[in-house]
């Protein structure tokens, strides 16, 4: 670069950023210029610093004014001194090394950083697999919690003042020789036992543990609160005080028994496999193997024989094997399994109640009642097989008398508890329900939540029932104490139920269509939707949630599960949608098949079979070409078990329309059903390729692979099926029925 003054060439930065040599800088401090106006009106002036300062000092001393300063000019630097810039280049120089020392710094700040987070990784090792950390709030526990239940028990067992301390050992292997029998008397003996070892010695911790597992073991999913809330008061205080292993496989397998998260069984579980006792550690692979069911089958049956491999003996290994089966779609190998283990024990209620509620899912429900019935007859004073009867007798043989004797016997028996009451009048306030006496219902369910306030069966009958008789505030009132206290799917509808009944219908279209949306088998739900629609004067809306995606539902779906205790069918959710398109016939009368079709289409859903065929009936009448309606008239006539009928409908529908997928569908149930077998696989390709998202006939290829002696791709095909709708069980019943 040159200096603007004289040309020469420059290189030190300094003089490079001022633009003028040091020289010329030296000569301008020297020369003292007077200020001229500019000639150029366009060129500003430029600035001598000198200048300005002695004007300054001398309008100061002077009060007469001198010369009009002229304006400055900034196209160029002031100049500056000698000493000015020594000190200029010297704070340069400072700021060069003040920037290096910087550098230095940031990059040991670097150093120092990438150290501590190698440190941190090396003390945490995240790449090294630990248990997960319990989710459950850990109840407050001391030794003061133990002995308060203690003093509880006291009052059961006077003949106890005249032992001693030392003999609670005696009731320790009592108890535990009982719990080793498996069985449903048996676990009642060791509850008893291990609660008179308490009394004696409240800081036994096999006692402690023996207890809580006779409790998990004997009671199951039916642990009422106060029960559990005691159990958990009393591990807590003991794994504080000892944290001795056996104290946390009980924990695991409590949690089991009510249903807690999975990562906190595995959790307890891992620290109770530490123990030096094979059956405690036996014990907790079982809890080990079951929180791995639905992530890894294959690590959970290496659990479960690592336990029988500690313990040979160990009879509920029989009950976790079966749980393994049904995961991975053997029902046959659970029910084999199952029966095994009650060939041992009749009196295994766990094994009995998971067996018939098997059979019931693979369509055996006269050996599901047979189940039942041996179960009563092993344990008579035992409420829950009784109880049980009656939910097969009305939820899956349409016996409502039967139902409603069994349930007033417990009902009136003195000796039964609270809470089995309380179980007992649900059951009867939904059969008086079913049977059409609101009435009745009402005062069972008041009774029930007498017994029980928080009894949740009885609750969400109690929404049912007041949404029939149309008493929506209370409805409400009571829905909101059930927010998260049901299964989502079953709050989403009985959600929408109330909306409809509140005439807050496009909240209810909204919410119902969401809930079909995630759930496919959630018909009634998309049905519902559609009512809402219809009754809000949204017309279009209405026909496109039954016409379009009504009539493309899979017709044998039904997402109720089998002999539950929170019985509400599609029924229940459609009675506000009947009547709800015929509405929007606009006059049409008999010339409009559509309205019949999506009535017939609630009836279906709402297993009500004579009004389903009536309608559909009309359907093909008015419109000899509709498939649809054909294709449910066949699946009317399959679930008559009128066969013939069967194969005829569906044979007309498919003249009708060849590349209809549900009536091609409807045909190859109708062919399997007649044992044809080679035509059924036919349609059931044909009707895959045409509507893909029909479950039943893959369920159809998947029983003639397995009839064609091709297992493993009929298994591909049915727990496909399985995967996509977990409750669908023409699946199931295939499985079981061909052993795969």
């Amino acid at each position: 670069m040159r200096c603007k003054s004289c040309g020469k060439s420059i290189s030190d930065p300094f003089d490079i950023a001022l633009g003028t040599c040091d020289d010329c800088r030296s000569k301008q401090q020297e020369r003292v210029d007077v200020p001229t106006p500019d000639t150029n009106p366009g060129k500003s002036e430029r600035v001598d610093v000198a200048a300005i300062s002695s004007s300054v000092a001398s309008s100061r001393s002077s009060p007469n004014l001198g010369p009009a300063p002229a304006q400055p000019d900034f196209s160029s630097p002031p100049p500056m001194s000698v000493a000015q810039t020594t000190a200029v280049r010297s704070a340069m120089r400072d700021t060069q090394s003040s920037n290096s020392a910087r550098t230095v710094l940031g990059v040991v700040a670097v150093l120092v950083a990438i150290g501590s987070i190698v440190g941190l990784l090396l003390w945490k090792k995240p790449w090294v697999r630990r248990p997960p950390k319990v989710t459950t709030a850990a109840a407050s526990g001391s030794s003061k919690s133990i002995d308060a239940i203690v003093q509880r028990w006291k009052l059961n067992y006077p003949e106890l003042a005249d032992e001693d301390s030392g003999q609670a050992r005696a009731h320790v292997e009592a108890g535990e020789a009982e719990l080793a029998k498996d069985t449903t008397g048996g676990y009642r003996e060791a509850e008893q036992e291990f609660e008179k070892a308490l009394v004696l010695d409240s800081s036994s911790d096999r006692a402690i543990a023996g207890w809580v597992l006779a409790v998990a073991f004997g009671r199951g999913g039916d642990i009422d609160d106060l029960t559990s809330k005691a159990a958990d008061s009393m591990l807590t205080a003991a794994e504080q005080r000892s944290g001795a292993p056996m104290l946390y496989v009980a924990h695991a397998h409590l949690d089991i028994a009510r249903g807690v998260n999975a990562n906190d069984v595995q959790h307890r579980a891992e620290i109770g496999k530490n123990s030096k006792d094979p059956r405690d550690k036996a014990l907790a692979m079982l809890a080990l193997g079951n929180a791995q069911l639905q992530k890894n089958a294959q690590t959970s049956e290496q659990y479960f024989k690592e336990a029988l491999a500690l313990d040979p003996k160990l009879k509920r290994a029989y009950l976790f094997q079966a749980h393994l089966a049904v995961t991975l779609g053997k029902y046959k190998e659970a029910s084999d399994a199952l029966e095994k283990r009650l060939s041992l024990d009749a009196d295994q209620w766990e094994a009995a109640e998971s067996l018939a509620r098997l059979d019931v899912e693979v369509g055996e429900v006269a050996k599901a009642r047979k189940v039942l019935e041996d179960a009563r007859a092993a344990a008579p004073r035992n409420v829950r097989p009784r109880i049980a009867l009656a939910m097969l007798a009305y939820q899956h043989q349409g016996d409502l008398s039967t139902a409603a004797e069994l349930l007033n016997a417990i009902v009136a028996d003195g000796d039964v508890s609270k809470k089995d009451q309380a179980d007992a009048l649900s059951h009867l306030a939904t059969v008086q329900r079913l049977g059409g006496d609101l009435d009745k219902a009402t005062a069972s369910l008041d009774r029930a939540l007498e017994l029980q306030p928080d009894h949740v069966p009885a609750r969400v009958q109690q929404v049912v029932v007041l949404a029939d008789r149309g008493v929506a505030s209370q409805a409400r009132l009571t829905m909101d104490s059930l927010k998260g206290a049901i299964p989502p799917a079953l709050e989403g509808v009985l959600e929408g139920r109330l909306l409809f009944l509140e005439n807050r219908l496009p909240e209810a279209v909204t919410l119902l269509t969401a809930l079909a949306d995630k759930d496919p088998s959630q018909t009634g739900a998309l049905l519902l939707a559609g009512a809402a629609a219809a009754k809000s004067r949204r017309d279009g809306k209405a026909w496109e949630l039954c016409l379009k995606r009504g009539l493309k539902a899979d017709p044998l779906s039904n997402p109720l599960p089998a002999m539950t205790h929170l019985f509400v069918r599609q029924a229940d959710v459609l009675r506000p949608a009947v009547g709800a398109w015929a509405a929007l016939s606009g006059g049409g009368g008999d010339e409009d098949p559509n309205p019949f079709l999506c009535e017939g289409l609630v009836a279906w859903f709402s297993d009500d079979l004579p009004t389903a065929d009536k309608n559909f009936a009309r359907v093909t009448n008015i419109d000899p070409r509709s498939a649809d309606g054909f294709a449910f008239r066949s699946l009317v006539a399959l679930k008559r078990r009128d066969i013939g009928s069967a194969v005829t409908q569906g044979s007309r529908g498919v003249a009708a329309n060849k590349t209809h997928g549900l009536v091609r569908a409807a045909l190859a149930l109708a062919l399997m059903a007649a044992n044809k077998v080679d035509s059924a696989k036919l349609e059931a390709v044909a009707a895959n390729k045409l509507a893909a998202s029909l479950l039943a006939p893959r369920v159809v290829m998947g029983d003639a692979e397995a009839r064609q002696k091709n297992p493993d791709q009929a298994r591909r095909l049915l727990t496909g099926v399985l995967l996509a709708d977990p409750q669908y069980r023409e699946a199931k019943r295939v499985l079981f029925k061909q052993a795969l």
